[in-house]
């Protein structure tokens, strides 16, 4: 059972959620607004500090059920233009429920990440619109059609379709890494026992030992010289990094595997009942 806490903050957070501030003649005064969430417009040279200290009035979210967190530029990298960078690194948490002060809520901005109720494939332009509007990005219309179509440059598009046309992995591993990269990323002790006898490895041989030694983490790996392919920023199995990893002509584990969770709890059984040593 859930019992409310009484706070001075929460109440007093109850009343702001239904305002919003500006300064009149260097006064400040809250003028009426639908409920929802605070604008905290505040049109002074000290606005910002008003704004931070209602901020602290903020009670703590209960979130239920929380998935994974993913990066929101991998969920829709055009989102990326728009965000300020403060911003950048926030990911999306998706929750079964969300609670403030005992009130259900869709979506909510708690730093440095943003949760959300259900999953973005349940009407994405619309979890798009909520995401938006907690994090306070202008966009019209159109904006978020293009972010929901997550289209990828030509460029791009062609880059990959020429790793594509290789024929095996270590083929398409060297093509997309390069020789020197993948080298690099090689322990030297390990090359140098491959090479003891004076030749060196082609650049396809040092692409297999590098899937020898790495699996299907390989691309993970050296993601940081894939840059030009635009590759996800998480991997662990996401869908950005199933949908990279085959438009390079991978399969699907190349992108990773998705972190286990643990059960909330575990039920053991308790200790046997033996019969006495001794009669």
């Amino acid at each position: 059972m859930r019992v409310a806490h009484y706070s001075y903050a929460s109440e007093t957070w109850k009343y702001l959620n239904a305002k919003r501030y500006c300064t009149v003649g260097g006064r400040l005064r809250i003028i009426p607004e639908k409920p929802g969430r605070p604008a905290s417009i505040v049109r002074s040279s000290k606005g910002w500090k008003i704004k931070a200290a209602l901020d602290l009035l903020k009670p703590t979210p209960e979130f239920f059920g929380q998935g994974d967190p993913v990066p929101l530029i991998d969920i829709w990298p055009g989102l990326n233009t728009f965000l300020p960078s403060h911003l950048r690194q926030c990911r999306l948490i998706s929750c079964e429920r969300i609670l403030i002060i005992d009130q259900e809520t869709e979506c909510v901005f708690h730093a440095p990440d943003i949760y959300l109720v259900g999953t973005v494939d349940d009407d994405e332009k619309r979890k798009l619109e909520l995401v938006a509007s907690e994090l306070e990005l202008s966009l019209n219309n159109r904006q978020f059609e293009l972010i929901v179509k997550r289209r990828t440059s030509y460029e791009v598009k062609e880059r990959r379709a020429e790793i594509r046309l290789c024929s095996t992995d270590a083929e398409r591993l060297r093509a997309a890494v390069g020789e020197e990269e993948l080298r690099s990323g090689l322990p030297s002790s390990l090359l140098a026992v491959l090479e003891n006898d004076g030749t060196s490895l082609t650049g396809t041989e040092i692409a297999e030992t590098a899937i020898v030694m790495y699996q299907t983490d390989a691309l993970k790996q050296y993601r940081r010289t894939l840059k030009h392919f635009d590759p996800p920023t998480k991997w662990a199995g996401s869908s950005r990094a199933v949908e990279f990893v085959q438009s390079l002509g991978f399969s699907a584990k190349w992108a990773g595997e998705r972190n286990a969770k643990r059960d909330p709890f575990l039920e053991v059984e308790g200790p046997f009942l033996l019969p006495n040593l001794h009669g």
